[in-house]
């Protein structure tokens, strides 16, 4: 369970975001939207816990927490299948045979089977960023947290790495034995709608709970309506 109450978070006096709440049962799934720069990922790095709250609490009843950042983070200086060995040795202690098999089976789930001794730099963007997805579930974490998870790429693209995600989750939910709570930020909304079972949208300094894609598409807020709609007049400046 993740709960988010009445946090604020603000830098050099200036408030990000304020009163923000939120809750996702375990074995949930939320996505944020907003307008870039309105708070997503530092909201995102403060359930982390690699960013504390200035007022309120952020509680997440576990310490094993999965990440993929915006721009996936990946060893440049090693392989792809060792951007997934070393996690496994260094956060399981599972090395030999054992490690190198389950990376293989994650590496094999995200369509990367084939290229386990390729550098980073040698991949496309969205195979860069199945990798991240691939070292963010490998360690089978309880909470996983997505950052943009579609930034930067093509419209197919970015449609297959949502697919993805939500099919990858549900291969290691079976594998691990163990439900997992995810949230997603992102800009687009089409890709939201795929990642989250409940809907919000972060803007001006405001959380505000929009509920699951139906209710969001059909919702007459005015700031979600603007958002969903792409509408210049409304109060989303």
């Amino acid at each position: 369970m993740i709960r988010i109450q009445s946090a604020g978070k603000q830098f050099d006096s200036n408030w990000v975001f304020e009163n923000v709440d939120l809750q996702v049962r375990t074995g949930g799934s939320a996505a944020i939207v907003g307008p870039s720069g309105s708070g997503k990922t530092v909201l995102l790095k403060m359930i982390a816990g690699l960013l504390t709250p200035d007022r309120g609490e952020v509680r997440v009843d576990t310490h094993d927490i999965g990440m993929l950042f915006q721009r996936n983070a990946l060893f440049d200086s090693i392989t792809v299948i060792e951007n997934l060995l070393f996690p496994l040795r260094e956060r399981k202690q599972i090395i030999g045979t054992p490690a190198r098999e389950l990376a293989r089976q994650y590496l094999e789930w995200v369509g990367l089977g084939h290229v386990l001794d390729h550098m980073p730099e040698q991949l496309s963007g969205g195979m860069q960023k199945r990798l991240g997805i691939a070292r963010a579930l490998v360690l089978a974490p309880t909470v996983v947290l997505y950052d943009d998870p579609t930034a930067g790429l093509d419209p197919v693209t970015s449609r297959k790495i949502a697919d993805l995600i939500r099919d990858l989750q549900s291969k290691a939910e079976s594998a691990s034995g163990k439900k997992t709570t995810y949230i997603a930020v992102t800009n687009d909304i089409h890709r939201a709608y795929q990642l989250g079972d409940q809907l919000y949208l972060l803007a001006q300094g405001q959380l505000i709970q929009g509920g699951t894609p139906i209710q969001v598409r059909e919702s007459r807020h005015p700031s979600i309506r603007q958002f969903v709609r792409g509408l210049q007049e409304g109060p989303l400046q």
